[in-house]
């Protein structure tokens, strides 16, 4: 790998960030002038780590490290770091020094190991105890000292965390730097000791080993148990040991297959019988095996065990031993007692030799096949057809109909079409038709298919790359379900700070025209339906506030966002993708992918940030009424700066002029038609219990009470159709007819536009509402109640 690495806004070079592949001893610095140098072998599973204090982090998947081979440059973008107060002092506290002796435990463990290492930089850690769990967080890359190994471990801890009840949780990347001299047989044979009792070693001997016998020489006896009423009973111990693994087509790695516990007696690694062996079990496991949150290995075990529960179908690990899934097992026993002190760099052993085992499968680049169904190499397009149709795989089906969409090969449309008809007969083999096969089915593409979209929509806009690429495991949709609509990244132009005129100035508005209205801080302000149909999108500041307002042609909604969140101003943008026939938007600072409903993002490094945009309360009505209520608002000017057709009812004409949609959904709901106006409340807990009320029924009511969980709420509508929803506590409404609210007591209340006022002054509060198309909505919340 050759690349340079630059400041995103500056460009100028970065220096001193260090580079390395996860949990390895590969690694290096970029030098003054940015650049970098790294030999990886082609067979590497394990994420390349970019990090630097002052840069968010960059991980970088196997799959694009051929991206990174005489690539020019590598942006990095720059983060806030906050700097506590710091106190000088010659001591350190008891609560200190406690804190940090629960940490060192945690994260190195216990033992000859644990005791020879040293944290040089313990300055860097951070404490804090919250809800009875101690949590610590380092503001550096912890310099580790590992003596008993010879490893200098630099290390980033991401998170770590300790309960009172001992359970523990760390995570982090490392990086190990050899200091052994090769002649110090000290460190060798430590190495060697701790690796021949490893989880790696141990998936490596089972690729080595064909039967009991040949795994039991190499120091291991398998079973297989489940767990009931308190113990663990044997279900199997298997002989066979071929029928465990089985080759991954996709990944080219390995597949190990057990039922729910798989236990590893490790011959020769004794522990003391006078001991009870306990594990932590997780709450899931407790509810799942009826168990306390700790459980007995037995007190007379003689030899070491370990065991390892499955959570989902197969445990996955490359050639090398090491596991790709991780999220896949728990390690219970032995294994889990195994710290970072006494955990050995993931290259301590090198790839399996190709004939250490006949059987093992050979690696496919299935990524490279499908990219050679792209261009215009008609060699390379049969043999990777040829390839798929003779190892066929449900997890080719997406990336093959995404090929469909874009393709104008009409040699190569039929050939993809015969691949689909043949494997799959009840797909339908075209775009729109097999994506909604798909979606009905439980996704099957593989970890290269993120890659695979980035590579096959840069075709149409490059800048779609960043959009998926690398991002496998950064998304909480399903990443065929994102569709392309049709359009580039900010192919429909934002309006960005947008020209706003007085209401007596807007001569090119009638009465009857559709509006949004908004009030932020006593001002007033109208966004045209006709102007907004033509950009979706329009960002603005009114104060210090920043707000995007979101215009969903496709799903007939406009949510405005407050795009400030945890003091991070989100510069938002039109992506050029859909959800579900719902435009997704992007920021400009991570290019993650965001739901326009939810205002949450679903692709992308933010999404383990748990952010979610403030909604303002929005009104769907006439200008006419707008500008009654408020004679001081501000409107937008027809004066854009791009040339469109604005008049009343223009844009997307042929589209709301019937009930069909212009793209696929997973689900049609049809208690209501599809482009039936619903309007949606939201107070802070909607999502707990979502709520849909057909505009048509309000207008017919013009008073509804509500409740979401324990929020009670009002919605009145003027007799245009237009409503807003307020949070109540106890009272009772009856009636709301020209502009007057009274209760049930005859009480007569003011309605203001961001409360109402009662007879004694009390105020009940607006909560953000909207309107959306029905179809757009139930994909969303299918479980949501409606009232129609």
């Amino acid at each position: 790998m050759k690349f340079r690495l630059i400041d995103e806004v500056t460009k100028k070079p970065i220096v001193d960030a260090h580079i390395f592949i996860n949990n390895s001893s590969l690694g290096t610095i970029s030098d003054k002038n940015g650049y970098c140098k790294l030999n990886v072998s082609k067979q590497e599973t394990q994420l390349l780590v970019i990090r630097h204090v002052l840069y968010k982090t960059l991980s970088i998947s196997p799959e694009q490290y051929q991206s990174l081979v005489n690539r020019d440059t590598l942006e990095m973008f720059g983060k806030t770091v906050n700097l506590n107060e710091v106190l000088l002092t010659a001591k350190k506290s008891r609560k200190w020094k406690k804190n940090f002796r629960r940490f060192r435990k945690t994260l190195l463990g216990e033992g000859k190991a644990a005791a020879s290492c040293k944290i040089l930089n313990p300055e860097v850690l951070q404490f804090e105890e919250k809800n009875e769990i101690l949590t610590v967080n380092a503001t550096d890359l912890l310099e580790i000292e590992n003596d008993y190994l010879g490893y200098t471990i630099r290390f980033w801890l991401e998170e770590l965390s300790i309960k009172t009840d001992g359970s523990t949780y760390y995570k982090g990347n490392g990086q190990y730097i050899n200091k052994a001299k090769p002649d110090d047989t000290r460190y060798s044979k430590r190495r060697e000791n701790i690796y021949t009792h490893s989880l790696p070693h141990f998936l490596r001997s089972l690729l080595k080993s064909p039967n009991k016998a040949a795994l039991k020489e190499l120091g291991y006896e398998l079973t297989f148990e489940e767990y009931e009423a308190g113990t663990f009973k044997t279900i199997l111990n298997p002989t066979e040991l071929s029928t465990l693994i089985q080759p991954d087509s996709l990944t080219g790695n390995y597949q190990l297959h057990f039922p729910e516990f798989l236990t590893i007696k490790h011959l020769g690694l004794t522990m003391s019988s006078e001991n009870e062996v306990q594990v932590n079990v997780s709450l899931a496991e407790q509810r799942k095996l009826g168990s306390s949150r700790t459980q007995s290995l037995g007190k007379k075990v003689q030899n070491q065990v370990s065991r390892l529960y499955k959570i989902e179908p197969y445990l996955l690990f490359d050639k090398r031993g090491n596991i790709i899934n991780k999220a896949a097992v728990r390690e219970y026993g032995y294994w889990a007692n195994q710290r970072l002190a006494s955990t050995l760099p993931i290259d301590y052993n090198s790839f399996l030799d190709s004939n250490t085992k006949q059987s093992a499968p050979k690696l496919v680049d299935t990524l490279q096949i499908f990219k050679n169904l792209i261009g215009y190499d008609q060699q390379k397009k049969t043999a990777a057809l040829r390839f798929l149709q003779q190892n066929w795989s449900q997890g080719y089906i997406a990336p093959l109909l995404d090929i469909l969409r874009l393709s104008k090969d009409d040699w190569q449309q039929q050939e993809i079409k015969a691949v689909l008809n043949k494997h799959e007969p009840e797909l339908k083999a075209d775009y729109f038709n097999g994506i909604q096969w798909l979606w009905k089915r439980s996704p099957k593409y593989g970890n290269y298919y993120a890659d695979f979209k980035g590579y096959l929509y840069s075709a149409v806009d490059s800048a779609f790359y960043k959009y998926f690429t690398g991002r496998e495991n950064q998304t909480i949709i399903r990443l065929d379900e994102i569709v392309w609509g049709g359009v580039s990244k900010d192919g429909i132009p934002t309006l960005k700070s947008p020209t706003m005129m007085a209401a007596n100035e807007a001569t090119y508005l009638s009465d009857t025209d559709v509006v949004f209205g908004l009030v932020i801080h006593g001002e007033a302000r109208a966004y045209p339906k006709r102007i907004l149909a033509w950009h979706e999108f329009l960002t603005d500041d009114i104060g210090d506030q920043s707000i995007a307002v979101v215009y969903c042609t496709l799903c007939g909604t406009v949510i405005i966002y407050d795009t400030e969140y945890n003091g991070v101003k989100h510069k938002l943008g039109t992506s050029g993708f859909l959800y579900r026939s719902n435009k997704l938007m992007y920021d400009q600072a991570t290019q993650s992918l965001w739901n326009t409903i939810m205002g949450t993002p679903v692709v992308g490094p933010l999404v383990e940030q748990n952010i979610e945009l403030s909604t303002l309360p929005v009104e769907t009505t006439t200008w006419g009424a707008w500008r009654k209520r408020h004679p001081t608002t501000q409107v937008l000017s027809i004066e854009t700066g791009h040339a469109r057709n604005y008049a009343e009812g223009e844009a997307y004409k042929d589209y709301f002029a019937d009930d069909n949609l212009m793209f696929p959904v997973q689900r049609l709901d049809r208690r209501l038609p599809n482009k039936a106006r619903v309007f949606i409340p939201r107070p802070k807990n909607f999502a707990a219990q979502p709520l849909a009320i057909a505009v048509d029924y309000l207008k017919r009511k013009r008073i509804h009470h509500d409740k979401i969980e324990d929020q009670r709420l009002l919605i009145i509508t003027e007799s245009n159709g237009a409503s807003r929803a307020y949070a109540i506590d106890n009272q009772q409404f009856k009636t709301y007819k020209n502009g007057k609210l009274k209760d049930i007591n005859g009480e007569v209340w003011l309605v203001k536009e961001e409360a109402l006022v009662g007879p004694e002054k009390q105020r009940l509060l607006r909560i953000p509402a909207h309107e959306v198309f029905w179809f757009a909505w139930v994909n969303v919340f299918p479980e949501t109640r409606i009232i129609y």
